[in-house]
């Protein structure tokens, strides 16, 4: 069980809490921080949002697109969800 717990806590602080950089000219304004909480799959809404196209209907992905261009209103996810595997494949 120890080792479940030592594996659960290096994934967690080597993977979850991952920065991200945007650089988008004239959109984001330099030097903004946001403390907001998103995935990967919330990437994918994010670009349809900032394209104009639709956004997938089968994901579970939030755009962060609001974020992004320094709205107040962002959508957040009520929780997020990894799983870990304690054996390797």
């Amino acid at each position: 069980m120890q080792q479940v717990a030592e594996e659960a806590l290096n994934f967690i602080k080597s993977n979850i809490r991952i920065p991200l950089i945007a650089r988008w000219p004239g959109q984001i304004k330099p030097g903004t921080e946001s403390a907001h909480i998103s995935a990967f799959w919330d990437v994918i809404p994010t670009l349809c949002d900032i394209a104009n196209a639709p956004i997938p209907p089968d994901t579970d992905g939030i755009s962060f697109a609001p974020t992004l261009l320094g709205n107040k209103v962002q959508n957040k996810h009520a929780y997020l969800y990894w799983e870990l595997l304690s054996q390797p494949y």
